[in-house]
């Protein structure tokens, strides 16, 4: 079943699934269960997917029974159903499982932080911290320092951040030292901030250490260390990440127009549109438009200049435009749910 799974025929999977659960093992019988109802989930046969997980949570298995009650709370959470989901995540942090327990608990968190209920996410977030969990500690951890942050108790945003920065943990270290950073160049303390996005970078994380790269770029543009910036913005093109390197080349072409190498910006506006990106590209577009519509302009001013019709001129061709600001990466996206 599984290695048909793998390989895409779902229904040899299927056929396989349902031999082991007719056998009525009792160890193998609860994971097949579990396994059919992730792939009718997969084909979107979600009565068929429910089946299976109540199935596979009510042989009781110590291992499979609380993996089918996560499975059917994120369930009940996706169609909206949030007692339901509370339900079964609650069931699966009775259960005690060494990996299910603090799993839910997270789960339980960032339903009640979505959910606005944040005193109960702040509980279940310092729950899943209390269980030293390697995984889901750290988790939860960027999560509470997120709730704090947003409460607006800094101190306790920091405490939290630089306690998943401090597990190591490969995800989500590099989380916590951008928001600590963001943090930080909030507050004004720069050389802290850059200390952590250079940590962040330093990790080499695939999504995280271009975006440490993109706001250590656009730190150092506001600061006007364009030679700096300029550095950055490189690196996080050089990374070829689908949504920073965008970014990246837009800021990097405001960077040249800024410093007056109009043919620089127009190379990077023009790669930037090129990647198609959804919110970068329709920018870079723009901003080429922008680009020919005041070279043509200039064109009009210095023909009229040198035949001496100034007075016909329309001044604001005259004057140098203001120049565009760097922007920060875009944002992740909100609270994610534990994988």
């Amino acid at each position: 079943g599984v290695l048909e799974h793998k390989q895409g025929d779902l229904a040899q999977a299927r056929h396989w699934y349902h031999e082991a659960i007719a056998t009525g093992h009792t160890l193998l019988a609860p994971s097949a269960m579990n396994n059919l109802g992730m792939l009718e989930e997969k084909l979107g046969d979600l009565a068929q997917a429910r089946h299976w997980y109540h199935e596979a949570a009510a042989t009781g298995d110590t291992d499979e029974a609380p993996k089918a009650m996560i499975r059917l709370g994120s369930l009940e959470e996706e169609l909206g159903d949030l007692a339901q989901a509370r339900h079964w995540y609650h069931g699966a942090v009775a259960t005690g499982h060494v990996d299910r327990a603090p799993r839910a608990m997270v789960h339980l968190g960032v339903l009640e932080h979505k959910q606005g209920d944040l005193a109960q996410a702040r509980h279940w977030y310092h729950e899943a911290i209390a269980t030293g969990h390697t995984l889901l500690a750290p988790s939860a951890m960027n999560n509470l320092g997120m709730l704090e942050e947003k409460l607006g108790d800094l101190a306790q945003a920091r405490h939290w951040y630089h306690e998943a920065a401090a597990t190591g943990d490969t995800d989500e270290a590099p989380k916590a030292m951008i928001r600590l950073g963001s943090l930080e160049e909030e507050l004004g303390d720069l050389a802290q901030a850059r200390h952590w996005y250079h940590g962040a970078v330093a990790t080499g994380h695939v999504d995280r250490a271009p975006r440490a790269m993109v706001h250590l770029g656009v730190l150092e543009h506001k600061q006007g260390d364009l030679a700096q910036a300029r550095h950055w913005y490189h690196e996080a093109i050089a990374t070829g990440h689908t949504l920073l390197a965008p970014s990246a080349m837009n800021n990097l072409g405001m960077l040249e127009e800024k410093l007056g190498d109009l043919a620089q910006a127009r190379h990077w506006y023009h790669e930037a549109a090129a990647t198609g990106d959804t919110d970068e590209a329709p920018k870079a577009a723009a901003r080429l438009r922008d680009l020919d519509r005041r070279e043509k302009e200039s064109q009009q001013a210095s023909w009229y200049s040198n035949y001496g019709y100034l007075a016909y001129a329309d001044q604001s061709m005259m004057r140098r435009p203001s120049a565009p600001h760097p922007e920060e990466p875009p944002k992740e996206e909100g609270l994610p749910a534990p994988q």
